[in-house]
């Protein structure tokens, strides 16, 4: 649900799907109609239709069955995966978002995160949790060492910083009028 989706939105149908769908086999045997419908105004309808299909292999064969490689439900990447393993099962793996990679990279002045991060890994993961420190990264990420307007003359991390700090100019394109905004109304009305 938060990907591609800002947190505190993705919260509001969060609860919404966790209190129509409290686990994989009410979501597998309800219908794809039935999760489209919760999850309109979310966007990206793919993510819906990867999490009802994955709802119908967990209803068969559960986590621990497909524990460690998560990959091999619809829509679960090397982030996700990592992220389950972290999160889910304290594994002492670090989960690379947006934020950790952006983290990572100013603080360490860094170009190649994998071959840093695999290479430190134990390093950064001694005498911590994995759950702990991804979490902290990922809201420190966000809150401080933001992509835009950084608050670097606030951070404690400010004086040992390389302050990696590439600007790239994205193009936001509006939502109203949007083609975005078009097919959203298009599938409601369907």
């Amino acid at each position: 649900i938060s990907q591609q989706t800002q947190l505190d939105r993705a919260d509001v149908y969060f609860k919404l799907f966790i209190k129509k769908f409290p686990n994989p086999e009410t979501m597998a045997s309800s219908s794809l109609k039935k999760v489209l419908t919760l999850w309109s105004g979310l966007g990206y309808n793919n993510r819906a239709k990867r999490l009802y299909e994955s709802s119908k292999i967990l209803s068969e064969t559960g986590f621990d069955e497909l524990y460690p490689n998560f990959e091999v439900l619809p829509g679960v990447g090397p982030y996700t995966n990592s992220a389950i393993l972290s999160f889910a099962y304290s594994e002492k793996v670090i989960t690379r978002d947006v934020n950790v990679d952006r983290v990572f990279s100013r603080y360490f002045g860094l170009k190649d995160l994998k071959n840093f991060i695999n290479n430190n890994k134990k390093l950064l993961l001694n005498r911590v949790s994995s759950r702990d420190l991804n979490q902290a990264i990922m809201d420190f990420g966000s809150m401080v060492c933001k992509s835009r307007n950084p608050l670097c003359s606030t951070c404690v991390l400010e004086k040992s910083c390389e302050k990696n700090i590439v600007k790239i100019k994205r193009p936001r394109e509006a939502f109203s009028g949007s083609s975005r905004e078009l097919r959203g109304a298009l599938l409601k009305l369907l």
